[in-house]
């Protein structure tokens, strides 16, 4: 329908219902991925050298690793063996399918890709994604309609809401995900209207380093820095007031809230530092 594809974030606004069900499917999709990588794992060994040998031998070079219909196998005999993934949005758990299959297949492309791993509750972003069907509209106004979780309403710019609304508007799938406070949309859209950049005519190369503090180095040397040095201080200072409170408790669970808050801001500035300098 577009010839363009671009992704749209908006912050939902849920009930204390849909906050459970979402939480639900957070927990059953990364249940999934671990119960997908733990069969394979016992089917054929947990030696990735000795899985790509055996593959290499019986198929030869060319064949992805593992195929869409074990791991599909595989789905079906964890629903039997656990009852309550059968309660979650199934293509859900069909997209964690695919992005473990997909992470095989990169692993065996190409050694800059890591094995898969199992996701835990700690290092892992709660999330899940939902296809949309064909002639689907899930976006009326300011409410997204999601199968399983019913209606949510949405708020996002004047912009993004008429880009959403529009006809023209092609949705691919919606990822969904939660930052510790607050539980956003991400969609996957085609459309006609492309982001409007201005053209300079102009070519300059980046380097972005990794680290907190926002290094940005040029192809001209020039060197730019964004300080993120007090929300370090504070993080470290709610860090060492919730080593004084009992875990668990009220004034651990506020400061826990307040250090997520910190973490959220300097990411957010970070990355919107980022994306204007490199905008410019």
């Amino acid at each position: 329908m577009g010839e363009y594809i671009r992704g749209v974030v908006v912050k939902l606004h849920l009930t204390p219902e849909q906050e459970v069900m979402f939480k639900q499917n957070y927990g059953c999709t990364r249940k999934t991925h671990n119960e997908l990588l733990n069969k394979y794992k016992a089917k054929y060994g947990d030696s990735n050298n000795e899985l790509l040998n055996k593959y290499k031998a019986k198929y030869g070079d060319s064949n992805k690793i593992p195929t869409k219909n074990e791991l599909n196998q595989f789905l079906n005999e964890s629903k039997k063996e656990l009852p309550y993934l059968e309660e979650t949005e199934s293509t859900s758990l069909q997209q964690a399918r695919d992005d473990l299959h997909k992470a095989f297949k990169n692993n065996f492309k190409s050694k800059r890709h890591n094995t898969p791993k199992f996701h835990s509750k700690k290092k892992t972003r709660p999330s899940f994604r939902q296809t949309i069907r064909k002639d689907k509209r899930p976006v009326e106004n300011n409410t997204l309609t999601l199968r399983k979780h019913g209606k949510v309403t949405f708020s996002t710019s004047i912009e993004y809401l008429d880009l959403l609304n529009s006809p023209n508007t092609k949705f691919n799938n919606i990822t969904v995900y939660y930052d510790g406070l607050n539980h956003y949309a991400a969609f996957n859209i085609e459309t006609d209207v492309p982001e409007q950049l201005p053209l300079t005519e102009e070519y300059i190369g980046c380097d972005i380093n990794s680290n907190k503090n926002g290094w940005l180095v040029t192809s001209e040397r020039q060197k730019e820095f964004f300080d993120v040095d007090h929300d370090n201080q504070m993080i470290k200072h709610v860090n060492k007031l919730m080593s004084k409170c009992r875990k668990g408790s009220r004034r651990w669970k506020k400061l826990e809230k307040r250090l997520q808050k910190w973490y959220n801001k300097r990411t957010n500035q970070l990355n919107d530092y980022i994306e204007k300098l490199t905008y410019n």
